[in-house]
Formats: structure tokens, sequence, C-alpha cells
């Protein structure tokens, strides 16, 4: 029988889970279109081309005899791995319909609303004259990741001219920006019931007008019983309503006056890093987890917290645009966990987005 399992995207983020593969005895088989991703070396086979595109994917699927296609952090592939799992019978989280609900903003945001979650106002404008501004809006690509071209507008102004050089008005979503503390949820589902694994709360890079990016998180934050049994069931609602009923998933929203306002959920195990702490933070594997599921084996979702109370924090260094790198230096310390260096020598970065972080680290103590 075979062993191949086929892999799209061969970064960082990917590496933990293609690591976990080879300890399963699978043969890796990665999709990447760059010559030489960080995981490379550790793949049976490296086919360099497009993961988004249907008709290679599906090709080499059939051509390897792939007893299942996964991945990790990367919501574009979503759909194309449910839509080649249903058709060729292979064991995948949810289906395809799930997929696009999960991926494609618009259709989450009609969800939202007809599952009960709680959501930020949503405008819809049909053309360039409709559009006007009475309270600050957020404007995102109804396709797009993690903060990636999320922005504000206060000036009706800024807005067209931003639309008319950048996008089609039915490719973005409009809708109010809500003032107050972000946070994620990381939830864990098995067979229909939903464990709510990690909570944690964001930390934006402060004056950066570029997008919505994350300085750092802290976990546990310190947030009121009945605001976390509200996260609970609305885990629960985005579990039932989106028909993720075995499997990893996140959401994320805004809390302002004790109030949720859900702003997206991702249908995986959120990228930078986090699947690790998770671990640090509760000892649940969640890569491990998740194949568990995709083995068809009985999954457990086995936790713990610590029996002394610490705060983790996930930190990321960024560098200003156009700057170039000479070196990396990282002191030790016992507060020090699970540094990564993401950038090296002579690497530039362009912006101040996920792409182009330098360092992850996480910090752990007793107290803030």
């Amino acid at each position: 029988m075979s062993r191949n399992v086929i892999v799209l995207g061969g970064g960082l983020d990917q590496l933990p889970l293609i690591l976990e593969l080879n300890n399963r005895a699978y043969k890796v088989i990665l999709i990447d279109y760059f010559q030489n991703p960080p995981a490379k070396s550790y793949c049976f086979k490296h086919y360099v081309h497009s993961f988004y595109d249907y008709d290679f994917v599906l090709k080499i699927v059939e051509m390897e005899k792939a007893i299942f296609l996964t991945s990790i952090a990367n919501d574009p592939v979503l759909p194309i791995i449910a839509r080649i799992s249903e058709e060729k019978n292979l064991p995948a989280f949810y289906t395809y319909v799930t997929s696009l609900w999960a991926t494609d903003k618009k259709l989450m945001k009609s969800l939202f609303v007809s599952c009960n979650i709680p959501t930020a106002e949503q405008f819809v404008f049909s053309e360039l004259n409709d559009i006007h501004i009475s309270k600050p809006l957020v404007v995102k690509p109804k396709s797009g990741t993690s903060s990636k071209d999320v922005y504000k507008f206060t000036d009706k102004q800024q807005l067209l001219t931003y639309i008319k050089e950048n996008e089609k008005l039915e490719h973005l979503i409009f809708e109010e920006f809500i003032e107050g503390s972000e946070f994620s949820v990381d939830c864990f589902a098995v067979d229909g019931a939903v464990d709510v694994i990690m909570i944690s709360e964001l930390f934006q890079i402060p004056g950066n007008e570029e997008g919505f990016s994350f300085l750092y998180t802290v976990s546990p934050p310190d947030l009121a019983f009945f605001v976390i049994k509200s996260i609970k069931e609305i885990a629960k609602n985005i579990s039932l309503g989106f028909k993720i009923l075995s499997g990893p998933f996140f959401f994320q929203f805004i809390l302002r006056d004790n109030n949720i306002f859900v702003l997206e959920i991702g249908a995986r195990i959120a990228g930078g890093f986090k699947h690790q702490l998770i671990k640090l933070k509760s000892s649940f594997d969640i890569i491990k987890a998740s194949l568990d599921i995709l083995e068809n084996k009985k999954t457990m979702i086995n936790y713990s917290e610590p029996k002394t109370s610490y705060i983790y924090s996930q930190c990321f260094i960024y560098i200003k645009q156009n700057e170039v790198i000479d070196k990396i230096i990282i002191e030790n310390s016992t507060q020090l966990l699970d540094v990564r260096i993401l950038k090296g020598k002579g690497d530039k970065t362009m912006s101040l987005s996920a792409k182009d972080r330098v360092v992850s680290f996480v910090v752990k103590a007793q107290d803030y």
C-alpha cells in the first residue's frame, strides 16, 4: 500500500508537519514553487510548481497514488485540498463547500449572520458612487489571508483612490472598524465536540500604517468568566455552522465593552508557529492530533494547564522597509523558548507584514 502523502508548501510553518509525517513513515511528496524551500531536504520528492494550481496538484495526487494531501498555515490551498479529497475519496477534515465558506470572506460573513455569530456591521457597495464613510471602515480582499492588504479608512477620497489603484469593487469587503482589544482562539473538534485549546490577546505593531500585523501575543489573557463562556459558545456555533466537526480551526475577534465581534475564522492550524506555543503551554500536540484524524484513529484532546501559573508571550521582530540584515544575535535566557530566526544576512524586508518577520520567539514568565 502506498505511503505517499502530498504536502502543499515547504516553508518553515510546514516543516513540523513534514517532520511528523516522516516520524509516521510516510513518504512526503512536496509541491512548492520555490527551488529550495526550507523543508525540501526533509521530503522524499519535490515538484517545483505552484501549489495553487488545482490541475497540477490533482495530477500529482493521481501519479504518486497519494493517500491524502495536507498543509498548515495556508488558507488559499484549503479549497484545493478539500476538492481533490472529495473527488478522490481521500480523508479530509471537511467538505469542499466548507472550504469555500472558510476562505471567501463574503461567504464567511453571510454565514456568521445566519449562524448567530456576532460580527462587525458589513456594508455593501455595488458601485463607486454608492460609497460613503459615516464611520471608520476596514477594507479587505474577500480571499485575503492573515492581515495582508487589510486597511482602515476614515476618508472617502483615500478609499476611492485605493480601490481605483488596487482592487475591483466586487473583490473587497467593507465593514465597520471596531475599536477594542483583539484576540485569537485556537480550537479543536472531534466528532462535533469542540474544545477551546488556547486564547491569546494580540498586540499590533504601534503606529503601523501598513496593516494590522502583530508584534506579540499574551496567553492566557485576563478575561471575565462570562466572556470565556461566550467564546466557548461561539466556538461550538462555528463548528456546527461551518461543519468543521473534526479537526483544527481558529477564530479572531475584537472585544469592546465585553461584547465580542468575530472578525474571521481559519479552518486550519494557525500560522506563525502557533502550534508550538500551544504545545509549550498545554502539552497538546495539535499537529499529531490532526494527523490522527486523517488516519481515522481515535483522537483524544489531552491537554493540561501547568500547576504553576505562567504567562506566555509569542513575539516577533521586524525591521524597517528596505533595511538589510547584517547579523542577528540571540542572547541565552531561561525565559526565551522556541527561538526561530526567519531571515538571514543580506535579506531585505519589504513590509511590516507576517511574511517579512525576522525573528519569532516565545517568552515564559510568572507575571506580566
